[in-house]
């Protein structure tokens, strides 16, 4: 069956031009066979070599297929030996510290002419303790030193310097979770926070109950503004610490910021129960960044302040540019109806004024009150009963205690 894949036509036009080019080069070979074989390759996928736009689209000259195929054949046998060192890497990484020291003194010859579990043996496995052990006091004390450079880097603000030195010590001794937290430190006065949780983080695996770590990973979460994660790690700290004033501090300024947040979402939420409880409409004017803004708004009509409903002269007409209201202070919808008034000038500017308060922009964006907002549209009364509850001085409650 003919077949549309695109690579496997390039590569059976590589083979028909290969095959070509052996016909031409070694007079061996069956000279009819290959015609045969290139005939049937080029029907069954539907190329021509000598085709000019297929040579450009599938050819892969100056290459030729012999070049790719012992490429990927050292490709291929690299990848098999990088399997290889992968795996014995694996099977090392498993071994304790002790046990990697042993294989590496294997591969001295240490060992070498004595018998596993021979005294011979065993006196040699002791003096490895000793090569190690002191082979381990002597990374601790190398990795100290680096921190001790790395403090004074840090304390003379060459941060970048300062995560050096403790990147050093880290490979003599990844086990101590001072360095890890000292490194958390610099990365935070880089303003680089997410590495410095990435720190804290470790230094805490290291040492679950250093307080120092959950301080640094407060204090990052901060820097982020995640002030709920940075009060539970403040609150960590102290469970640990519990007569550090510096942590309590921090929590209290924390949780005061994430309470300058929290009116945002609580002004949102009051204007979504507002226009979702039975109320509907009465419900949404009661809140109080609407009828804030609404009372600017209907102030702001004319140039004045909006007398009584009832009164003449409120809202202007807005079938002009500023005329004067009908009766009761409400505008005059002129022939068009309401379709008339969402097209005219006037109104339409008055309307961008009211919905560049930002309090109203803000609760726009909520769902429930843009739904609102379409069934208010589709019923022109509703529109009426708002300027008429907001003509009594913008307050919806003086508009219902003047029906009962």
């Amino acid at each position: 069956m003919a077949t549309e894949n695109l690579d496997h036509k390039r590569l059976m036009f590589a083979v028909v031009e290969f095959l070509q080019e052996i016909g031409k080069s070694d007079s061996s070979v069956d000279i009819e066979g290959l015609e045969v074989a290139c005939q049937v390759i080029s029907s069954e996928f539907k190329i021509n070599v000598q085709d000019e736009a297929q040579q450009k689209q599938f050819s892969i000259n100056p290459l030729q297929l012999p070049q790719i195929f012992n490429l990927g054949l050292q490709v291929a046998q690299k990848n098999n030996q990088t399997a290889t060192t992968t795996n014995t890497t694996s099977s090392n990484a498993n071994l304790d510290p002790f046990e990697k020291f042993l294989k590496k003194l294997e591969s001295t010859n240490f060992f070498n002419g004595v018998e596993k579990g021979s005294t011979e043996y065993n006196s040699r496995l002791e003096k490895a303790k000793q090569k190690y052990e002191q082979k381990i006091a002597q990374d601790k004390e190398k990795a100290e030193q680096l921190k001790l450079e790395g403090n004074q880097l840090l304390t003379s603000k060459e941060y970048q310097q300062a995560i050096s030195k403790y990147t050093e010590a880290i490979k003599y001794n990844p086990e101590n979770a001072i360095y890890y937290c000292n490194r958390a430190a610099a990365y935070s006065q880089l303003g680089q926070h997410e590495k410095a949780i990435e720190d804290s983080k470790l230094s805490i695996l290291k040492d679950s109950k250093y307080s120092k770590a959950y301080s640094r990973l407060g204090f990052a979460y901060f820097s982020l503004e995640d002030y709920e994660e940075a009060i539970n790690a403040y609150n960590k700290a102290i469970e640990l610490d519990p007569t550090n004033n510096i942590l309590k501090d921090s929590v209290a300024l924390a949780k005061s910021k994430l309470e300058e947040k929290t009116p945002k979402n609580n002004d949102l939420a009051s204007a979504t129960a507002s226009a979702s409880n039975p109320g509907g409409l009465a419900g949404l004017m009661n809140n109080p960044a609407l009828k804030a803004s609404a009372q600017k708004f209907m102030q702001g009509m004319g140039g004045r302040q909006m007398p009584p409903a009832g009164g003449m002269g409120g809202i202007p007409n807005l079938n002009t540019e500023g005329g004067e209201g009908g009766p009761g202070g409400l505008p005059n919808l002129g022939p068009g109806g309401l379709a008339g008034l969402m097209n005219n000038p006037g109104f339409m500017r008055m309307a961008e004024q009211f919905m560049s308060d930002p309090s109203i922009a803000e609760l726009a964006r909520d769902p429930s009150v843009a739904q609102m907002a379409q069934q208010f549209l589709s019923d022109p009364s509703s529109m009426q009963n708002m300027m008429q509850m907001f003509g009594q001085g913008g307050n919806p409650q003086n508009q219902s205690e003047d029906k009962q």
